[in-house]
């Protein structure tokens, strides 16, 4: 019966949700910094823009992914928020999408880091079959 009654700070800390309400959120906070960025410094930080659009965001986006699918979320469901975060989220802010080569890069590296959480998962629990 104890272990039935496990509390809400117990089915938190194992839970996929909030993991991808926080995927979510990381991932439209980069994506608008990533848009705004160009807006506020000019041609000045060039460098800084391309590393933050080419490299952390789609690194943003395997970790982000990974997390809620080694938590439980389907490796199927856990990729999706960071390629659509990274395209809808500057289109809502500055009226247009960034580059789609970094949307497709975001998306990659979602579902790399998504089947990396399943197998996580797998391995913790001891079973390859699932």
């Amino acid at each position: 019966m104890a272990s039935e009654n496990r509390g809400f700070h117990s089915w938190l800390r194992d839970s996929w949700v909030p993991w991808l309400a926080l995927q979510a959120i990381v991932m439209l906070i980069a994506s608008i910094l990533a848009a705004l960025l160009p807006l506020l410094s000019g041609h000045r930080y060039a460098l800084f823009k391309a590393l933050l659009q080419w490299t952390a965001l789609p690194a943003l986006s395997a970790c982000s992914a990974f997390a809620p699918c080694r938590r439980g979320l389907s490796h199927y469901l856990g990729w999706i928020i960071p390629p659509v975060a990274v395209a809808c989220a500057p289109w809502a802010v500055i009226g247009y999408p960034l580059s789609p080569g970094i949307m497709l890069l975001s998306a990659l590296f979602g579902m790399i880091g998504a089947s990396a959480g399943a197998v996580k998962r797998r391995r913790e629990r001891g079973n390859s079959d699932t």
